[in-house]
């Protein structure tokens, strides 16, 4: 049975509506957003497979995104850019020691591109 990469992003929810149930409420929020993308980026590297039979793997965040950009249509233009500012957003939480914004912020900020990112995808591929 296939994952479902939407349970990520269930999960980082989850985390940031129990987040006062955590001793480390900074981790949870950096937890939030890295959880938050990897399930867009496995959606959209998954439907771009099922429907375009192009096929991306765990290190071609990048390939993927400029896949998604390069795009003649422009919603999946959108959502080639939405998943890269995520990643940025990814990788501001898994590797920097001081972000550039609250941690509650970045993570609530990056549930919500990949919410649209998750609509986008449903919208152009159904």
């Amino acid at each position: 049975m296939s994952f479902n990469w939407l349970g990520y992003l269930n999960t980082a929810q989850e985390l940031m509506n129990k987040v006062d149930e955590f001793s480390d409420q900074e981790a949870i929020y950096r937890a939030s957003v890295s959880r938050a993308y990897y399930a867009v980026f496995c959606l959209a590297r998954n439907y771009v497979k099922d429907n375009d039979k192009t096929e991306f793997y765990g290190n071609d965040h990048q390939r993927l995104q400029d896949y998604l950009i390069g795009h003649a249509y422009k919603p999946r233009k959108t959502i080639g850019k939405r998943l890269r500012d995520l990643h940025q957003h990814r990788i501001k939480a898994d590797y920097h020691d001081e972000l550039d914004e609250p941690a509650i912020y970045k993570a609530t900020k990056a549930i919500s591109i990949a919410k649209t990112i998750v609509q986008g995808l449903t919208e152009i591929y159904s």
